[in-house]
């Protein structure tokens, strides 16, 4: 999915903030990238699917949450112009936005390791009991 487009936070900001890149995890996902190739076998295919799907609504609700708190920003600056400070609130939505970007990291880190262990899971053989 692609990254939101922000007037006034910045992207980059964002993701230094946070230490990574919850977008560049969730392409990698998508693409079929971050998922060892040669997975397609029943029952690893629908955690693929329901991996990317996760992955699609944790970005998904990331961005419009950004998006939100990109017009927030907005609103206070354009409220400064009419002679209202506003700079604690921009502050404020400034860090949120970067909280909302360390949150959507780490959900995409654990939902990208949840795949990885149900491959490498499937990939262990049958373990045998007896002589």
């Amino acid at each position: 999915m692609t990254r939101p487009d922000l007037h006034y936070l910045q992207i980059a900001d964002l993701i230094a903030a946070a230490g990574g890149d919850p977008w560049t995890i969730d392409d990698s996902l998508q693409e079929g990238n971050g998922p060892p190739e040669g997975t397609d076998e029943p029952p690893i295919a629908a955690e693929k699917a329901q991996v990317r799907a996760a992955s699609r609504a944790n970005i998904a609700e990331l961005n419009a949450t950004l998006e939100g708190r990109d017009a927030e920003v907005g609103r206070y600056l354009g409220l400064e112009g009419e002679g209202h400070d506003g700079e604690t609130e921009i502050i404020e939505c400034c860090l949120l936005a970067k909280a909302d970007t360390i949150a959507a990291l780490q959900n995409a880190t654990a939902i990208h390791g949840t795949y990885c262990d149900a491959v490498a899971a499937a990939d262990r053989p049958a373990s045998h009991t007896g002589s």
